[in-house]
């Protein structure tokens, strides 16, 4: 049987870092499913019921008018107040003097009593015209050990980022593809997940055209770098509409500008996942225009748009009408590598450079499948691309599903 047990380190830029590891164990699908048919799945063998997982609001950014021009440093004050520390506020409009009548405010870990009494008081002191408008708000899923541990969380962030899918393309724009910076961030130390295997993409690359791609890349795992655990690894480009963060969660409050942050105590640290949504893709995918509008949304429809996770599955055993057998258990056996390695998005990465690198030989191979095809006795359906063998990592969409059910409870 294959794909039997795997093992895969967790990977730190720190050599001084504790090592840790994961184990898979492979599993019947106990699907029905035609496409899961004679398939196993890849499961951690992780208990999550040792973490605590919750769901927050990171940040809110709300675009308001106000009934007469003032400047940025009275609104600045006045929420401040409320806050009982800075908040970031700007003018919404183009003006370079600080004055308007438009302003955007950034609420951090906003509170739905917190936001109101804000707005209580901005009404009250200048009037606010029209609707309060959300620009961009984050959400973040926290998992926190309920005994503390360093182990718990490395081995949590290496399975999140081998199973974390999403439906949106983040390889055709370079800037979306998944990459891992560095815990301290200084000097933009940054590591892509993934090799170039486009010839127009190289060139322009400090590799240049002495660089040569192997047409073989697209089952080569050794070229992949996984996404260090001490590290965060980002997917979506840092100004796309929508973009999500994987960390270990040690430090809170952190500006780099300053180098100050608030180092969290060893009960605080936590793995976290979060996405942010900026418009107009947060109204068109959400339904969110408006901030009255989180007072009836229903946060449990963001898991399955936004925190989707998935385990792959392999072939158990060679398909007996399959014209090479042996050989798609080999592939099977370079895909179950590469997910070891970078994950559920590895995989769909060697899938585009596999059509990438088939594409000019298209015509011939399907005359020759054709003529294979012919000789059979019956002609069997083509199965389902290796793309689409994926399924739902149930019991941890269930705990971020529930987790923010209870995140839309405390928002009403």
């Amino acid at each position: 049987m294959y794909p039997s047990n795997q093992t895969c380190p967790v990977h730190f830029r720190d050599p001084a870092r504790s090592p840790a590891s994961i184990n898979y164990s492979a599993r019947p699908t106990g699907g029905t499913q035609a496409r899961l048919r004679g398939r196993e799945l890849l499961v951690p063998d992780l208990d999550l019921g040792q973490f605590e997982c919750r769901a927050v609001v990171d940040w809110v950014k709300l675009r308001f008018t106000i009934g007469r021009q003032t400047h940025l440093s009275h609104l600045r004050r006045l929420i401040g107040d409320r806050l009982g520390a800075k908040p970031h506020v700007a003018p919404g409009d183009a003006t370079l003097t600080g004055h308007s009548t438009v302003f955007v405010v950034t609420v951090q870990e906003p509170e739905k009593s917190e936001v109101d009494a804000i707005f209580n008081d901005i009404a009250r002191k200048h009037g606010i015209v029209g609707d309060i408008l959300i620009d961009a708000i984050e959400i973040s899923v926290d998992f926190r050990p309920h005994v503390p541990s360093d182990r718990a969380r490395a081995e949590l962030f290496g399975v999140l980022q081998r199973s974390f899918w999403t439906s949106r393309d983040v390889f055709s724009a370079q800037n979306d593809r998944p990459r891992c910076f560095g815990a301290e961030m200084k000097g933009r130390k940054m590591h892509r997940l993934f090799r170039i295997f486009e010839e127009e993409e190289l060139n322009g690359t400090t590799l240049g055209k002495r660089a040569k791609i192997d047409s073989s890349i697209w089952l080569d795992a050794k070229v992949d770098t996984p996404a260090s655990a001490d590290g965060t690894l980002y997917v979506g480009a840092r100004n796309a509409s929508i973009r999500w963060r994987l960390m270990d969660k040690v430090k809170d409050q952190q500006n780099r500008k300053t180098g100050t942050f608030k180092a969290l105590s060893d009960a605080e640290k936590r793995v976290r996942v979060e996405v942010t949504l900026s418009q107009p893709e947060l109204g068109a995918k959400t339904g969110l225009h408006r901030l009255h509008d989180l007072q009836t949304f229903r946060f449990t429809t963001l898991q399955k748009k936004f925190f989707r996770f998935m385990l792959p599955t392999f072939q158990a055993t060679p398909e007996k009408d399959n014209l090479h057998p042996m050989l798609n258990v080999w592939i099977d056996r370079m895909r179950i590598e590469r997910f070891l390695k970078t994950g559920i998005l590895g995989l769909e990465w060697s899938d585009r450079a596999r059509d990438h690198f088939r594409k000019p030989h298209l015509a011939e191979l399907k005359k020759t499948r054709r003529s294979a095809s012919a000789t059979r006795a019956k002609k069997k359906k083509r199965p389902l691309p290796v793309s689409r063998n994926y399924v739902a990592y149930e019991d941890l969409c269930w705990r971020i599903q529930a987790s923010l059910r209870h995140l839309g409870e405390r928002w009403r």
